[in-house]
């Protein structure tokens, strides 16, 4: 029904109308899905739509028609996350000294910009291969000493490390919902990196080609990384040192059997509503995984713009 250009367009209004979110114009050329987008093929398409009474544009903001009464809390919405972002930063920065670790990114809410002011902060921590488990009882100490540890409610402000992996387990197309899921399409295309050591964000990009594919005006988000403190480096890479001696490999060796049981432990807690998937190199835990519902509510949206779309592009007997 809509042609390549016009979904690319409509696609973040829906999924982002989806979290009562609406985007400004300037955003919609990095967001446009599977073709790149121009100003001016924008600025066409925008108003094509508004003539049919698909979008509505007021002021900054683009969103569907019906759906105009999101920008107004929108302002207050920014307001929160910047408050959340700065927090965020400033607790992030406190796991600088934890070892193996190549990369810490902000994901979810947070990070694809539909944050409120009770959403938690998740993170995906990418460690050296073979350091999960080390890395994990360090990332969780300290978030414990910070009372930052999502492991009690509320989860208001709480961190949580739901998703970490090792750096020979980076590509996650196997992870797609089937046949579609714009959910993890957004998900990985405003991961905002906060630590990145040795280029590993750029590799972790690099092992997921899709996305170039998927968003081909695609940038690097770079906005919120930080620079670590020297002092916090020094204590990682002296952590590191004595993991690697003899007595620090049978700790480690330790940590890993107390992973492994620990996981089997919370997998019986959180039953099957949730989705959760633990190895040596791998740890994901969504409670629950919210992916379908979101991919159910999107193609549901878009097919109801698409009958609306039919209805308009039928003549009208005179």
């Amino acid at each position: 029904m809509f042609s390549s250009a016009e979904g690319a367009l409509l696609t973040p209004v829906i999924f982002y109308d989806l979290f009562d979110r609406p985007l400004k114009l300037t955003e919609l050329g990095e967001l446009a899905h599977g073709v790149v987008l121009g100003e001016e093929l924008i600025n066409q398409l925008v108003q094509d739509f508004e003539h049919q009474g698909i979008l509505c544009r007021s002021g900054e903001y683009v969103t569907l028609v019906g759906r105009e009464s999101i920008i107004e809390p929108w302002y207050e919405r920014e307001l929160q996350q910047r408050l959340l972002w700065a927090e965020a930063r400033a607790v992030i920065s406190c796991l600088a000294g934890v070892p193996f670790v190549k990369m810490v990114a902000v994901a979810n809410s947070l990070a694809i910009g539909t944050a409120n002011s009770q959403s938690d902060i998740d993170l995906v921590v990418i460690v050296e291969a073979g350091w999960l488990a080390v890395a994990r009882d360090h990332l969780l100490a300290r978030l414990e000493i910070l009372g930052r540890r999502a492991h009690k409610l509320p989860k208001q402000g709480k961190v949580f490390p739901d998703i970490i992996l090792g750096t020979d387990r980076m590509e996650l197309s196997t992870w797609r919902l089937e046949p579609s899921d714009i959910y993890l399409d957004y998900w990985l295309a405003r991961l905002q990196p906060v630590i990145d050591r040795d280029g590993t964000y750029h590799r972790f990009i690099q092992a997921n080609g899709w996305l170039a594919q998927t968003f081909p005006s695609w940038q690097p988000q770079t906005k919120y990384l930080i620079t670590t403190d020297r002092q916090r480096e020094i204590h990682r890479q002296s952590w590191e040192l004595w993991y690697r001696s003899l007595p620090g490999r049978l700790m480690s060796a330790g940590q890993k059997v107390w992973y492994a049981q620990r996981m089997l432990r919370h997998r019986a807690r959180i039953g099957a509503e949730a989705f959760m998937v633990a190895s040596p190199n791998l740890l994901r835990i969504h409670e629950p995984d919210k992916r379908p519902i979101h991919q159910q509510n999107f193609n549901d949206r878009w097919q109801a713009l698409e009958r609306s779309a039919s209805r308009i592009s039928v003549p009208v007997p005179a």
